[in-house]
């Protein structure tokens, strides 16, 4: 559910100063069971070396005759500045050490597949699992990328804390599961109301929150708050049932009332139950 991923997709790092992509390479990426897509091309050492510290990369095929790869110091190189990348050296020019096509399938293969554990392993440690939206980890790790951008930008940003209004009686009236159907639409209708760079997290229980940078004053987070009520007060269809209920939202801004998720969690909760007291809440139905 959630858009953001936390890990890059499988790419190949061809590192060739030729005019075209052997066709042996793409024999390689077809019997791989990659796309054409998956491969990224550089024509210099240099900028192979920049493309792998981006941490994009999940294997890389040498050429030994690009210009500043040096030959095998160049694959040397690569091996010691990422240690475990697969990386798969051939001669291109002549043909004096072809690319050995069944051992690099086999070696993209694996790659290919200990990216993709690795990718649910993160996702499961991030992520929220009933869901699929950040948990507070991630939502900390977003929360502190957002504050450095805002400080290097001068624009701040606001974090909402969401609180379901009569979320038990969902619970009591209707059930566990429809209860965790509810959880699952809300989550589901917040993203889809947010920019793509927005972040949103569970914390557990009926309580969201959601990280937004680039907001210019505390009127415009009121508006955005004002919206996400309207629009989370509508029913969620939910299976056997269709459910209203109001929700509650609270709002600190950072970095003028902190800049740690703690205390921006503190500010926000308590602006969350002064919304709750002056609203009169309708039961869900």
């Amino acid at each position: 559910m959630q858009r953001y991923a936390t890990e890059p997709r499988f790419r190949v790092l061809l590192v060739s100063g030729g005019q075209e992509v052997p066709a042996e390479v793409w024999q390689v990426l077809r019997h791989a069971g990659l796309e054409a897509s998956a491969l990224d091309r550089v024509s210099r050492f240099t900028d192979a070396i920049e493309r792998i510290a981006d941490h994009g990369v999940g294997a890389v095929l040498l050429d030994l005759s690009t210009p500043d790869a040096h030959g095998l110091d160049g694959l040397v190189r690569l091996q010691s500045i990422a240690p475990g990348l697969p990386v798969l050296a051939f001669a291109h020019a002549g043909d004096a050490s072809p690319l050995a096509q069944a051992h690099a399938v086999t070696c993209l293969q694996r790659a290919a597949r200990k990216r993709e554990h690795d990718r649910r392993l993160v996702h499961v440690a991030t992520h929220d699992r009933l869901t699929g939206l950040a948990n507070r980890w991630l939502l900390e790790d977003r929360l502190k990328r957002a504050v450095a951008r805002s400080r290097r930008t001068g624009q701040g940003g606001c974090v909402f804390f969401f609180d379901l209004d009569d979320f038990k009686a969902v619970n009591d009236r209707l059930g566990h599961e429809a209860g965790d159907h509810l959880l699952q639409s809300f989550g589901n209708r917040l993203l889809r109301s947010l920019r793509e760079t927005d972040t949103v997290a569970r914390l557990g229980g009926d309580e969201f929150v959601v990280v937004m940078d680039k907001v210019g004053d505390r009127a415009s987070g009121e508006r955005v708050r004002d919206r996400l009520q309207r629009l989370l007060a509508l029913p969620h269809a939910i299976p056997g049932h269709e459910v209203s209920t109001t929700v509650s939202i609270g709002m600190a801004l950072f970095p003028v009332e902190g800049t740690d998720l703690d205390t921006l969690l503190r500010v926000s909760d308590r602006a969350m139950y002064r919304d709750k007291r002056r609203r009169p809440v309708q039961a869900a139905r």
